[in-house]
């Protein structure tokens, strides 16, 4: 794999069969589902799709991107049937964990959280330490730098769009409208054992600075991603009793695909073998995403 794109199909190829060949199952009965990276190059899904078809000889198959099977992971649309206001806080992974909650419009009011950290983070990080020859001990000064100039950020005054749906405030006539309104918050670090205090404080202060107006009609705060299960949780849901949100953690939000995928049926939108037969790969390429 080389940026999450896979590359060296032989391996996976050799991977695929080892794992039927444990199972004890024959790939021609077998219908797959399977996910490729969004955005993935065109000449890596035919690829993908021959290896697949010709090669190993599965009955059928779907393809999507983990985006797509995310939104069916049972315990989120369970979450979007309930509610209609969310604040999400993103752990990591935050392209796949945190679509589930904005495709489909499955969200009217919320609070957006934009990514700050991958590569701007990093580069961020290393003009520190290039410019000031930061060492180990010098860490937590990093930490607060980092936290203040990248992730402390107010969301008070951002301007809100017109909608249909409008909030009215309780000391007066005017209204604000929050319909498919987003409020950009900077991203929290949470990497494990190192920011994980900052990632605390952060969730308190965006909803401290948060307009009063969407405090009141916000009914949950979600907190999702691949590291939504830290050590800080339980102080997170204490301090937020506070507030009268309710605090809802994404269990294995990192497998959300996984999950989705087993809810999803394809069975309208697979390719089968007697299509690939007939018109090739080209109806693959017409087909899935």
């Amino acid at each position: 794999f080389s940026g999450q794109y896979p590359l060296n199909f032989d391996i996976i190829q050799k991977q695929l069969e080892d794992f039927l060949q444990q199972m004890g199952v024959n790939a021609s009965e077998c219908d797959l589902k399977i996910t490729l990276p969004a955005f993935s190059p065109v000449d890596i899904k035919k690829d993908f799709d021959n290896m697949l078809m010709e090669e190993i000889g599965f009955n059928s198959l779907y393809r999507n991107t983990p985006q797509f099977f995310v939104q069916f992971n049972p315990q989120v649309t369970q979450i979007t049937k309930q509610n209609s206001t969310y604040m999400i806080y993103d752990c990591g992974f935050s392209q796949q964990t945190t679509s589930c909650f904005m495709f489909q419009n499955q969200i009217q009011q919320s609070i957006k959280r934009n990514d700050c950290g991958g590569w701007m983070l990093q580069n961020y990080m290393r003009d520190l330490i290039k410019n000031d020859h930061i060492q180990v001990l010098k860490q937590p000064v990093l930490m607060k730098n980092i936290f203040e100039k990248l992730m402390s950020q107010s969301i008070q005054n951002i301007f809100i769009n017109e909608s249909d749906v409008s909030l009215t405030r309780q000391d007066s006539s005017q209204e604000l409208s929050a319909k498919d309104s987003y409020y950009s918050v900077m991203s929290c670090f949470a990497q494990p054992n190192i920011n994980q205090q900052g990632s605390v404080d952060l969730y308190k202060n965006s909803l401290s600075q948060c307009n009063p107006v969407i405090k009141q009609c916000l009914q949950k705060v979600i907190v999702t991603g691949g590291l939504a299960d830290f050590v800080f949780s339980q102080r997170i849901e204490n301090d937020f009793k506070n507030f009268g949100i309710d605090l809802v953690f994404l269990q294995n939000a990192s497998k959300g695909a996984l999950n989705g995928m087993k809810e999803f049926n394809a069975n309208e939108v697979k390719v089968t073998r007697a299509q690939w037969d007939e018109y090739g790969q080209d109806i693959c390429m017409k087909r899935f995403m």
